[in-house]
């Protein structure tokens, strides 16, 4: 199968910008954003479509892997060009949280840890209960992609010698 990391292709926008190599993961992040903002959600996944000639319909019978996949909208961007062979396989990563209250503690910490501008400052009581009440679109956006898919493999473990079997 062909991978296709959307990724690259933001690294690609980052060159087109005029950011020099090798691009900081802050650089990576403005771009995809404001490649989204401006031409919407599916924006890197039409920009794969568009460099494996699957627009066209060269290709048609390849396995591609497109990486990096995060949101509903790139999911159904995906299932626009689409035929009634194709089947949309998610592969997430576990946080190896067994519980939804366990696993919500973990994206909490590492949303702290991460320390982003929309991220929560500190790890108080007040800062958890703030993260738990507020919007967060881009959690809920991944969990509606992974309810479009046809089959999903949650990584656990970081197995991935087992996720590959799967």
């Amino acid at each position: 199968f062909i991978v296709a990391p959307l990724s690259d292709r933001v690294k690609e926008l980052a060159a087109e910008y005029g950011y020099k190599k090798p691009f900081s993961r802050e650089i990576l992040i403005e771009v995809g954003r404001k490649a989204k903002l401006l031409n919407g959600e599916g924006v890197l996944l039409k920009a794969s479509l568009n460099k494996y000639k699957i627009l066209n319909g060269n290709n048609k019978n390849e396995l591609f892997l497109f990486e990096g996949m995060r949101t509903a909208q790139e999911v159904k961007e995906l299932m626009k060009f689409s035929n009634q062979n194709m089947k949309v396989i998610i592969v997430a990563l576990s946080s190896g949280a067994s519980t939804l209250a366990e696993d919500t503690k973990i994206r909490f910490i590492r949303a702290f840890k991460r320390g982003n501008s929309k991220d929560p400052k500190d790890n108080s009581p007040a800062a958890f209960k703030f993260f738990l009440e507020s919007d967060n679109d881009e959690g809920k956006s991944i969990d509606e992609g992974m309810d479009l898919a046809d089959y999903k493999i949650i990584n656990k473990d970081n197995n991935f010698q087992e996720t590959e079997k799967q």
